[in-house]
């Protein structure tokens, strides 16, 4: 159901100013700027019920049931075309210590980012699936607006209303050398909504938000 108009306006600034603010705060660690490579990666997505312990109010992911098969069948592979990352695996909730895990901020460089990551000097994943890299994501979520578009009573014109979708989410890259996070971020996309390819959107919005991560360090292509 999409948002009554009357909320549009709101929104629609609170967007703008997510996508003038948001986007830009991302933080890679120097030592991994300065490395030149492209380290197979794995995947994890942050799931409310496999933390049970955390109790606050912190904004875990959240997605309709429409919207649950895109994360897990399609995550790697749309990870992979956005960032050209080399995507080995996604891993599961058995596949991680839950206990080593806790609600941590993230401050450097200007950020401010509450996210449900491991304590320093965890490694994630088992002997046959760990990789150097494990992008986290957490506090992900689509969303549905409705926006005004053009109007000039002098000319005539009438303003339509446009429907709109927003996808946002939170990302952590974790180091399993260092075994501490190393870059982190907020990203997020919005485009027009048509109903004949609705889930094509889903992953495109997921793609457009991805392509915003900082590729520097780990997705970084390799010099030729």
């Amino acid at each position: 159901m999409l948002r009554p108009l009357c909320a549009s306006i709101v929104l629609t600034t609170s967007l703008f100013l997510l996508s003038c603010s948001g986007t830009t705060k991302q933080y890679v660690s120097p030592e991994i700027q300065a490395e030149n490579g492209n380290e197979p990666v794995s995947m994890l997505v942050i799931q409310k019920d496999d933390f049970p312990e955390i109790t606050s109010d912190h904004s875990f992911g959240n997605l309709r049931i429409n919207e649950q098969p895109i994360f897990e069948n399609r995550l790697n592979q749309i990870f992979h075309e956005a960032t050209g990352a080399n995507v080995k695996n996604k891993m599961q909730s058995i596949d991680i210590d839950q206990s080593s895990f806790q609600l941590r901020k993230f401050t450097e460089g200007g950020t401010n980012l509450s996210f449900v990551a491991p304590s320093d000097g965890t490694v994630l994943g088992n002997a046959e699936q760990k990789t150097r890299f494990v992008v986290l994501l957490d506090g992900f979520k689509f969303d549905t607006y409705e926006d005004m578009v053009g109007g000039d009573s002098y000319a005539g014109h009438e303003a339509k209303v446009v429907p709109r979708m927003t996808f946002q989410t939170n990302y952590l890259i974790w180091d399993n050398t260092a075994k501490e996070a190393v870059a982190w971020g907020s990203i997020d996309a919005d485009k027009a909504i048509v109903m004949a390819r609705i889930q094509e959107l889903y992953g495109e919005l997921i793609r457009d938000s991805f392509q915003k991560i900082n590729k520097m360090g780990p997705f970084q292509k390799r010099s030729s």
